[in-house]
């Protein structure tokens, strides 16, 4: 497992029913996705306690969010893990070939949109990535695909990935008006709730709207069904904002 500073080693439990359990004193902060011109950006939202240990809610439904209030157990939450536990590279359903990258594409999507940059979209600029900016801002859409999706590699098969520390992140997303996934940053070990073990990678996206049909990973849900969390609710709401709409013809190409 990772070593967290001045703790025990980092990990993540999906409990049965419940909630996430991260262990280790990994950071946990809220970000809020911001539009800025064609492209989205992430800035700091509210200050979140800090713990060794804490309780992620999983069903949507805490009053406490992001945070376990046992609201699971008084909706006979279940929360099953329906999610292929094959590795990344064994997941691989589309690639797009571009002169110096290869881009690689599970459909693993959480829809945060950081995957559409001011040039284009990452598919897009991988296809022409033989202009140098076209390349440098498909590699940063590509490593800020919260869910993973996206890789790229290189010609001789290596990724160009950009290590994150590890980190906890919920996401809020008021452009949409809906409460996004949780963001995990890192190489955090998480284990299921039957015991076995997830693949280790640099970055995933959690379901925290308990409505995701790729449990434990997001798949977009919470934009579909306007999922919004206690702490915004009342904010959101209020704004009477509606998302623009959410549908699979929103991913390019597809």
């Amino acid at each position: 497992m990772t070593e967290a500073h001045g703790g025990g080693d980092m990990h993540i439990k999906v409990t049965k029913g419940g909630p996430y359990q991260v262990t280790g004193h990994i950071p946990l902060d809220e970000q809020i996705i911001t539009p800025v011109h064609r492209h989205n950006e992430l800035r700091y939202g509210r200050e979140l306690p800090q713990a060794d240990v804490y309780f992620l809610c999983r069903c949507g439904k805490s009053g406490n969010a992001p945070f376990c209030d046992s609201t699971h157990a008084k909706i006979h939450f279940t929360g099953d893990e329906v999610a292929d536990m094959r590795p990344y590279a064994q997941r691989i359903a589309d690639t797009v070939e571009g002169k110096t990258m290869t881009l690689l594409d599970d459909d693993r999507c959480a829809y945060v949109r950081f995957c559409h940059r001011e040039l284009g979209d990452v598919w897009q600029l991988t296809e022409h990535d033989q202009i140098p900016e076209n390349r440098r801002e498909a590699i940063i859409g590509v490593n800020e695909c919260v869910a993973g999706r996206l890789v790229e590699i290189d010609k001789d098969g290596n990724p160009i990935e950009k290590p994150y520390d590890p980190e906890v992140v919920i996401l809020q997303d008021p452009a949409e008006a809906v409460s996004g996934p949780i963001w995990v940053k890192g190489p955090i070990p998480m284990t299921s709730a039957d015991g076995k073990d997830y693949e280790v990678r640099n970055r995933m996206a959690l379901c925290r709207c308990g409505a995701s049909a790729d449990k434990p990973f997001c798949d977009a849900t919470h934009a579909r069904t306007y999922y919004r969390d206690s702490s915004v609710k009342q904010e959101y709401d209020a704004a009477e904002q509606r998302p623009t709409g959410y549908t699979a013809k929103s991913e390019p190409g597809r």
